[in-house]
């Protein structure tokens, strides 16, 4: 758990500080979002991060988002 706290503040300041850098290259913003996105939803599969801890704050509304798109996706494969 401690080893994916840290990894999400590593997407937290890549997000924050390096963002209009990468944004230049579409392609690499393509692949950090891809790569949160699979970090997050492994993460929730298995429980790994505490959603309302204070590393995973400042990273709220993606993570939200994200989350609604899991549920969404989950809840129309078992109907």
């Amino acid at each position: 758990r401690c080893c994916f706290r840290r990894c999400c503040r590593v997407f937290a300041i890549i997000y924050h500080s390096h963002f209009q850098a990468l944004e230049k290259d579409k392609k690499a913003i393509n692949h950090l979002n891809t790569c949160f996105k699979h970090f997050i939803f492994f993460s929730m599969k298995w429980d790994l991060i505490d959603f309302g801890s204070d590393d995973v704050k400042v990273l709220k509304r993606p993570i939200k988002n994200i989350k609604e798109q899991y549920e969404n996706e989950n809840n129309s494969m078992v109907m």
